[in-house]
């Protein structure tokens, strides 16, 4: 399986495995973009003052080898408080109410709708914090050679709980366990855009699934 994403003015442009099609959303202004993408290109040194500024334990571990390739090893732990505190920081930077603004014309919603989503994300949120639990793993790999992360390996385990005031039809317990086996290279290359101009939005693209539906029914 694999996707494509592409981060273009401002735009989010994404390709998933079920479909050739490009998907556009129009998300963020200009100024919460940037700072997205600037949490998203961090240098190392940057790393590390973020994971001492929030206590993320980190260890040096055996070195390991892959391919016939020698690697530095580093090990992280995130728990429950100390991911709270990343995510509380990363909120704070963004405006909430105007991320749903900026959604409202692709989701054709009025201004009343958009403050009740504005308050439904609020309460999801406020339990998230309050129930949410989980344990993060990362094993950094750094090339020997060129000093470079090319290998990232990752394991959480997450739950958390919402009651009534959110889910009517009942309280709900979420556990999800995730793995991940990362490969970054072709660092410094060329970076090639595919051509999107024949992206659609979500909507439109839901609306041709849905017509795809009808005509197998019939």
């Amino acid at each position: 399986m694999s996707t494509e994403m592409v981060w273009t003015e401002n735009k989010i442009y994404q390709k998933t495995p079920l479909s050739d099609q490009w998907i556009v959303q129009d998300l963020l202004d200009g100024d919460m973009m940037e700072k997205l993408t600037g949490m998203l290109q961090t240098t190392p040194q940057q790393s590390l003052e973020m994971m001492r500024k929030f206590g993320i334990l980190y260890v040096f571990g055996d070195d390991a080898e892959f391919n016939g390739q020698e690697y530095y090893t580093i090990y992280n732990y995130v728990d429950s408080a100390t991911f709270k505190k990343i995510l509380t920081e990363f909120m704070a930077d963004f405006d909430l109410s105007g991320l749903l603004s900026g959604l409202k014309g692709t989701a054709g919603q009025d201004e009343a709708e958009m403050a009740d989503s504005m308050d439904g994300f609020e309460q999801v949120l406020e339990q998230l914090y309050a129930t949410m639990e989980i344990n993060y793993y990362v094993d950094t790999y750094i090339n020997k050679e060129t000093l470079l992360t090319d290998r990232m390996i990752f394991n959480m385990e997450m739950k958390y709980e919402l009651d009534e005031t959110i889910s009517p039809e009942g309280a709900v317990s979420f556990e999800m366990a995730m793995s991940g086996d990362f490969e970054l290279y072709d660092f410094g290359g060329e970076v090639k855009i595919p051509d999107v101009s024949g992206a659609i939005t979500q909507e439109e693209f839901l609306e041709q699934m849905m017509k795809k539906m009808e005509i197998t029914e019939e």
